[in-house]
């Protein structure tokens, strides 16, 4: 933790010792996943939600309300796959400082501490004078998912000693690696899926697949549904992006409470 405090204080010192901060606080999130982090940040900023936990980030189009949120904010915070964004909100409002957070699976909770220590450095370098609140915020934060997490690792580590192997959605598939699935195949987007592609799933799952995991957003349920047609096995759909809330709670947690919920309901305690 110490080295982690050291990069993020390396990252205010490179904004400057001149910086005045801009005059806008306004923290606008890509997605609700980068929204929990911002908010894991404390600080009391500003934090605003382009698109909501329950529509599918990719392909999103601006809607109206969307410009008001994009003039106030200072910092617009994204994934990778968003920065088409990021070029339309630019237009609306040139000011605005764009950050793409690098890490992705973030619904693994070491990955999900990468993303917070980015997210953090991102925020401190904008708000210098906030920096400490930030660091300590994210600290809290880390350390009770933490906690949570270890209080889960003894059914992690009999669900891993099942071995259950299961056919899974791409946005799910490192996440049910982590949590001890034996993936046999991996899927994408039903736009993208060829009869030789559900072909090849229903091989690889009729070698001993016990459920199909999907995604709650997005497409790749479609295709977990074309797959399962052949297969015909219990069907697991996990989130990719947490409810929000008005909660001091980290919506992490929230998020990895629904989808242990969602494998303990198919796979047993």
């Amino acid at each position: 933790m110490k080295k982690i405090f050291l990069v993020i204080l390396a990252a205010v010192a490179a904004a400057g010792c001149s910086f005045q901060g801009p005059k806008k606080t306004a923290v606008l999130c890509g997605t609700s996943m980068i929204f929990s982090m911002v908010k894991d940040c404390g600080a009391g900023l500003k934090n605003s939600l382009l698109i909501p936990s329950e529509v599918c980030p990719g392909g999103y189009d601006l809607k109206p309300g969307d410009a008001e949120k994009i003039k106030e904010a200072a910092i617009f915070i994204i994934h990778p796959y968003q920065k088409d964004l990021a070029d339309r909100a630019a237009k609306i409002n040139p000011a605005i400082k764009t950050v793409v957070i690098a890490t992705d699976d973030l619904t693994i909770p070491e990955n999900y501490f990468r993303g917070l220590q980015e997210t953090a450095a991102a925020l401190c370098t904008a708000f210098p004078p906030k920096s400490g609140e930030i660091i300590n915020s994210m600290n809290a934060n880390i350390s009770a998912i933490r906690e949570r997490v270890i209080d889960d690792s003894a059914y992690l580590m009999k669900l891993k000693a099942k071995k259950i192997k299961v056919v899974s959605c791409a946005f799910q598939a490192e996440g049910a690696k982590y949590l001890g699935f034996d993936v046999l195949y991996v899927f994408g987007d039903v736009e993208k899926l060829r009869p030789k592609d559900i072909n090849d799933a229903v091989a690889a799952g009729r070698r001993g697949a016990s459920f199909i995991i999907s995604n709650l957003t997005g497409t790749q349920d479609a295709s977990a549904d074309a797959i399962n047609r052949g297969l015909r096995i219990k069907k697991i759909i996990l989130s990719t992006f947490p409810g929000v809330s008005s909660g001091t709670d980290s919506l992490f947690l929230q998020l990895w409470e629904y989808n242990l919920s969602m494998i303990k309901a198919a796979a047993g305690n």
